[in-house]
């Protein structure tokens, strides 16, 4: 039965019917009325209905095709989610657990922490491939330990790639440094060590072997001192072959405190090709020669110059010499009043043996070359520069010198300024100690900042309180005690010593620095300038230094006492 439609033109819907479809308008809405009908009927309450026949026949449900997934497909699928979900939780808490026990930070990991200027580890740290890095640094507190069961091995090379430089720390207890030149410093970075393919060099004050049993050289020694320990003979012995001592210019023996012993089984010959043999003392003795009755045939006789030069006269001639022999013994000549040289030789020759002693102050001395001023010359020249100052024989303050057997010897008789400067050389060093009488106090200027020894710090305070005693002041300026304090300079109050032969200067330097109320500061071109305003002036100055013995010396029997006194007090000292 085919559907009846009413159509319209054009495919419009019918006048007076709605556009809304049969099957979808609400069959239980009653009160909405079509909207094409008149008002009277939609007024009617009575519904319509409107059947639609049709001749098709309906869809199976075979035949419909359905969106979506059904059955098994969606079981498995729901699996799947439900898996991947167990997994996502546990992959999760496994990434929290591993950040909450590796300690991952967002400033690193554990003891790792990442910072912009580079890596802090804390603690200990292994690597098992090799590492690169610029600088290797540890806390200021704590210290750098580098430690490898096979060994340590540390290298440098250049901008090319190739080796220059490298320490290889072995487990066999070798350490092995390759390098063009291996160079040791201190914290001065002042030079100490070097050595390279052509020499070996120490550039220090003191070189100490403390081998009991001593040295052995098989080559040949070159150095400008030899010198023991305090209170320790010193000994150069060979005992099968011969010791030679050899110098292009001068050689010195000096004994400042003790003797001079010279043994031989065989000869002793003392030999100068062009200079003197000079034996300068007051005593010259000469035991166990041979003695003569007078009889025989005659003999040389030994004579000596008013000069003090040894000459031999002939048989049965007496003791007399000409100008010829006794003008050329000594640069100083000293002559009889019958043959007396001219004022103008005699002023020449004191200006060349002035120049002589005091050379070292621009190199020109009697070791030549060399710049280390002596005891002369640093008590000379306080002597002269600073008349109104006491100042002491650096022979006072060396080791060895014993002021109760021997006094203390000084520049002048008292001490008006109640200051006393006490120049004393120890090990090969000068300082200077500032005696303020009034305050009973020393201080001591060191340009090298080495730390006070014990025994300077003993002879300064004797020297100290010998010195206090003898003068103790009147009226309000007079002590009744005679405690002494010997303190240090402080280091940023001086000037500071950057080689190892301008302490001499830099000592005279301070004194009168000190003595003016000036800058105790000094450069290199003040020392220049004062090396050579002080050898003119030590050159031309005509007034002889003076030395007056201060403090007599006491009895013998004091000697004993005081050295127990400083054995006590480096007993104490050690524990």
């Amino acid at each position: 039965m085919a559907a009846r439609y009413n159509h319209t033109p054009y495919g419009l819907p019918p006048r007076g019917y709605p556009e809304e479809a049969v099957w979808s308008r609400n069959a239980y809405d009653v009160q909405k009325q079509p909207l094409g009908y008149p008002t009277s009927m939609r007024e009617s309450s009575q519904p319509l209905t409107t059947v639609v026949h049709s001749n098709m026949k309906p869809t199976s449900d075979s035949n419909i095709y359905k969106v979506g997934i059904y059955g098994w497909r969606k079981r498995c699928l729901y699996v799947f989610i439900v898996a991947l979900t167990v997994i996502i939780v546990i992959n999760l808490a496994l990434t929290i657990w591993v950040m909450s026990v590796l300690d991952i930070s967002l400033g690193g990991m554990g003891a790792l922490k990442i910072t912009d200027d580079g890596i802090h580890v804390k603690g200990k740290a292994q690597f098992e491939e090799p590492v690169q890095f610029s600088q290797l640094s540890t806390a200021n507190d704590e210290a750098l330990v580098i430690d490898s069961p096979l060994g340590v091995s540390v290298q440098a090379r250049n901008q090319t790639g190739h080796r220059t430089a490298g320490l290889d720390l072995g487990t066999d207890g070798k350490a092995t440094a390759v390098c063009d030149r291996f160079e040791v410093y201190d914290s001065d970075r002042k030079l100490l060590f070097f050595a390279d393919t052509n020499q070996i060099g120490l550039k220090l004050d003191n070189l100490r072997i403390l081998d009991e049993g001593g040295s052995v050289f098989d080559g040949a020694i070159q150095t400008a001192v030899v010198r023991p320990e305090l209170d320790t003979p010193l000994s150069l012995e060979s005992p099968t072959r011969d010791i030679l001592i050899d110098a292009a210019q001068d050689v010195e023996i000096l004994s400042s405190a003790g003797e001079i012993q010279i043994q031989s089984l065989l000869d002793i010959s003392l030999n100068s090709k062009q200079g003197e043999i000079r034996l300068d003392s007051g005593n010259i003795v000469m035991s166990g020669l041979a003695r003569s009755d007078g009889r025989g045939a005659a003999q040389y006789q030994l004579c000596i110059c008013h000069s003090g030069r040894v000459f031999l006269a002939a048989e049965r001639a007496d003791c007399r010499a000409d100008r010829s022999i006794c003008i050329m013994a000594d640069e100083i000549c000293i002559l009889s009043s019958d043959d007396e040289a001219p004022p103008e030789e005699q002023q020449v020759s004191i200006l060349e043996q002035r120049k002589l002693q005091y050379g070292a102050l621009i190199g020109q001395g009697t070791n030549k070359g060399s710049t280390w001023i002596n005891d002369r010359t640093v008590f000379d020249y306080l002597s002269l520069k600073l008349p109104e100052f006491l100042v002491i024989e650096p022979l006072v303050l060396q080791a060895g010198y014993n002021i109760d057997l021997r006094g203390i010897i000084g520049s002048r008789e008292d001490a008006p300024k109640g200051v006393v400067l006490m120049p004393m050389q120890h090990e090969n060093h000068w300082i200077l100690g500032i005696l303020e009488i009034q305050l009973g106090m020393v201080a001591v200027f060191d340009t090298l900042r080495k730390e006070l020894d014990e025994d300077v710090w003993m002879k300064m305070e004797d020297v100290a309180k010998a010195l206090i005693k003898k003068f103790p002041g009147t009226g309000s300026n007079h002590r009744t005690s005679n405690a002494v304090y010997v303190i240090q300079a402080r280091d940023d109050q001086y000037a500071m010593q950057f080689d190892l032969v301008n302490c001499g200067p830099l000592i005279c330097m301070l004194a009168c620095a000190y003595s003016a109320r000036e800058s105790l500061f000094f450069n290199e071109d003040d020392i220049t300038k004062w090396r050579e305003q002080t050898f003119e002036f030590l050159v031309k100055t005509e007034v002889n230094v003076q030395s007056y013995r201060i403090v007599p010396p006491k009895e013998a029997d004091k000697a004993p006492k005081r050295a127990s006194l400083k054995k006590t007090k480096k007993t104490k000292k050690a524990s």
